[in-house]
């Protein structure tokens, strides 16, 4: 089975349209989408707590705490959404 995961960058978010690029699974092609006030909030809680700035080209969801994977401690790319939601320090809004 081919790898169907594409980590999310910040270059494939609009802030100010609110805007979200994706990859289309079948035809490959990109296609921006709305995304809710609330994520973009949530967002912007997540990164707070980053200690650096991310590159425009850097995967947007890593883990908090750093890990040494034999080059000194790095912060490590979370893989699943799921992970992530379980790395956020702040509790899941109510639906």
């Amino acid at each position: 089975m081919p790898n169907q995961q594409r980590m999310l960058r910040m270059a494939d978010l609009d802030w100010g349209e609110q805007l979200v690029q994706v990859i289309r699974k079948g035809t490959q092609t990109s296609q921006w989408l709305p995304a809710s006030a609330e994520a973009f909030v949530w967002l912007r809680l997540y990164l707070a707590e980053l200690d650096a700035p991310l590159d425009p080209r850097q995967q947007l969801w890593r883990t908090l705490r750093r890990r040494d994977c034999g080059a000194g401690p790095q912060h490590q790319p979370i893989k699943t959404f799921g992970s992530a939601q379980a790395a956020s320090p702040h509790p899941a809004p109510p639906s």
